[in-house]
């Protein structure tokens, strides 16, 4: 669906959308005004409008799609395409979420790795410990993508703020481990 969403895109026409995310049971059809179109993960998602709200659309979970002539587009006065993506890792950004500062430690085995390969271009260096381990900070929005880049670190990574973000981690861990244990 790439060349119907870009081509609405340039030339600002509605789409009829029938969709069906992960956790719905169905598809849904609804109008939808497209915005943006952005590959994160070999995955594409369109960004655009639902009755008045920003959302973003993994294209592969889309069923069907066409040109709804008759409807009027609505032009983007939701975001700026330019910055929106400044304070994310990923696409997942909703509507009221601010970054926050992520600090969290990386033992010396894998430090050079995460400092070479940031997790956000607003990555930095707070602290290199007496053993090789080094503390980062990084001020972003915390999302479902942040929290999978730092789950690739299970054993290596120790977030240690927001408190919000540390317990979530602990949860993810407590429920991994009953899987296992």
């Amino acid at each position: 669906y790439l060349d119907i969403i870009y081509h609405a895109i340039v030339n600002k026409q509605v789409l009829s959308m029938k969709y069906r995310s992960f956790k719905a049971r169905s598809a849904n059809t609804f109008m939808f005004h497209p915005y943006l179109l952005k590959e994160y993960r070999n995955r594409w998602f369109v960004f655009g409008q639902r009755k008045g709200n920003l959302i973003n659309l993994a294209l592969d979970r889309i069923h069907h799609i066409e040109i709804a002539e008759k409807e009027r587009f609505i032009t983007n006065d939701l975001f700026d395409p330019q910055t929106f993506f400044d304070d994310l890792v990923g696409v997942t950004k909703n509507v009221g979420m601010k970054a926050e500062t992520v600090r969290f430690w990386v033992n010396k085995e894998n430090a050079p790795y995460v400092q070479t390969k940031p997790f956000h271009k607003s990555q930095q260096l707070i602290e290199t410990q007496e053993d090789g381990s080094m503390v980062f900070e990084i001020k972003v929005v915390i999302n479902q993508e942040l929290q999978r880049e730092f789950f690739g670190y299970v054993d290596t990574i120790k977030v240690l703020s927001p408190q919000s973000l540390v317990d979530f981690m602990a949860w993810k861990f407590r429920t991994a481990q009953e899987r296992y244990f």
